[in-house]
This record gives C-alpha cells, sequence and structure tokens, in this order.
C-alpha cells in the first residue's frame, strides 16, 4: 500500500527550482566553501521509481550523482561527500522520510523529509539546528 501510494505521489523527474539555506546545511555538513559555491549554483534533478518492492532514488548534480536502492524500515548504507552513512527510510501521513547517520564521523545525522505540496516535490533537510528546504518541480 505505501509503495503504490509512494508511486504515484513521487515518482518522475524533479529539478530544483528554489532552496532555502543550503549553503547553511553544507557547512554544517563539513561541505568546505568551494564545493558550496558550486552546489549553491546548481540545479539537481531527482528521479524517483518505486520497482519490485524497492525505492530508487537518483540525484543528479552535475558534479556528482548518487543512486539509492532501498526498502522501507530497512536499513542501508550510502555515502556522501565521502562520508558512509547508515540510513533507514519510512513513510507515514504522505510523507517519505530517512534517517542518514554517519558511521566513524562526528557529523551530524541528517534527516531528510519529502513531501508533494501543491504540485512540488517539498524536502526538508534537518541537520542539528540547521533546517533547509529545496523545492522541486516534476519533469
Amino acid at each position: 500500500m505505501a509503495l503504490e501510494e509512494i508511486q504515484q505521489k513521487f515518482s518522475g523527474k524533479w529539478k530544483l527550482c528554489r532552496s532555502e539555506k543550503f549553503e547553511d546545511l553544507m557547512k554544517e555538513m563539513g561541505v568546505n566553501i568551494v564545493a558550496r559555491k558550486l552546489a549553491a549554483a546548481g540545479k539537481p534533478e531527482q528521479e524517483v521509481e518505486v520497482k519490485d518492492g524497492k525505492i530508487r532514488i537518483l540525484y543528479k548534480t552535475g558534479f556528482w550523482d548518487r543512486e539509492d536502492n532501498f526498502t522501507l524500515d530497512e536499513e542501508f548504507e550510502n555515502e556522501r561527500n565521502g562520508v558512509k552513512h547508515k540510513v533507514i527510510a519510512s513513510y507515514s501521513d504522505g510523507k517519505l522520510e530517512t534517517i542518514a547517520t554517519p558511521i566513524d564521523s562526528e557529523l551530524p545525522s541528517q534527516r531528510t523529509v519529502r513531501d508533494v505540496v501543491d504540485g512540488e516535490m517539498v524536502m526538508t533537510i534537518y541537520a542539528r539546528e540547521v533546517v533547509c528546504t529545496r523545492y522541486f518541480k516534476r519533469l
């Protein structure tokens, strides 16, 4: 049931149209100033797909791509900016949430909540006291 809802609500390609506090988030995550400026200037895309009981999210930023394939409520690992994370994804109240906890790093955990509001995918990212919101339009 959750996967069907995720497929209907989130599947497809999305492109960033605006961001709030993204540079603050990257600074909190230990990203150097050059990489922060490059990332802030980019208009990344996300592609969300549900297939064979798994969720696939492909991130394309122009200077790095990352693909996450996961099952809801099952821990998996990924790498972000050279740091490995343990990640768990859940779905409730129409929102897809991931919590990424760094392995062997003092960097903060990141909680990412995706929702679709007025036709836009709203991705809110929490890291310590920083709250970043990114808005994506469906392509």
